[in-house]
């Protein structure tokens, strides 16, 4: 929250639903995030006590509330949907973005990050698989998948990183191009046998 402030993110626009970030935060959040969103925040007339503690109270008592979250739930399903089909279509950019808007929604969904993993090893960005998949991880445990969607990235970067240190001593060595080049298909047969 801090960087999107920082980077000149508005916290007096409200959301597709009429709440404030301020409302959203105290909804979704740890109170750390109505804190530091409180001083930058313009009073909110309807809310009686315009306190760190009154916004919350204020936040658990908002009529529609089911609404409001089952809203987001289904902004997050399509989102996913939307995200799941451009993956199909190897528009891997467009089903990075859907997952990351999807995350600003539902931030533990551990398939998300999954997903997101694979569509940033497809486009050759290593570290960013491997903090997705490390996260996956971390949120799921016991999923089998997140532990290969780690493996894979950690075999892209060892790979990568390995065979090209070698081919910028040697450009010209056939051998580790072979080499590079089989570990890049290894990782492309594997990956596609292990589809989201």
């Amino acid at each position: 929250m801090k960087c999107l402030l920082k980077a000149g993110a508005d916290p007096n626009v409200p959301d597709e639903f009429g709440r404030m970030p301020i409302e959203f935060a105290a909804i979704c959040g740890p109170r750390q995030d109505v804190e530091i969103l409180f001083p930058l925040t313009t009073r909110i007339l309807f809310v009686k006590d315009w306190s760190v503690n009154g916004i919350m109270l204020h936040a658990c008592l908002l009529p529609g509330q089911e609404f409001y979250e089952s809203g987001l739930e289904q902004e997050t399903a399509r989102l996913k949907l939307q995200g799941k089909k451009a993956l199909e279509d190897k528009d891997y950019h467009s089903a990075i973005k859907l997952y990351t808007k999807a995350m600003g929604l539902e931030i533990d969904d551990a398939t998300l990050y999954s997903n997101r993993s694979l569509c940033f090893l497809q486009i050759g960005d290593g570290d960013k698989a491997f903090a997705d998949a490390y996260t996956c991880r971390m949120k799921r445990p016991d999923w089998p998948k997140a532990w290969y969607r780690l493996g894979a990235a950690q075999m892209f970067l060892k790979a990568c990183d390995a065979f090209l240190g070698g081919f910028k001593i040697d450009p010209g060595s056939a051998e580790i191009e072979n080499a590079l080049r089989e570990a890049l298909n290894a990782l492309r047969i594997s990956r596609g046998a292990k589809k989201t």
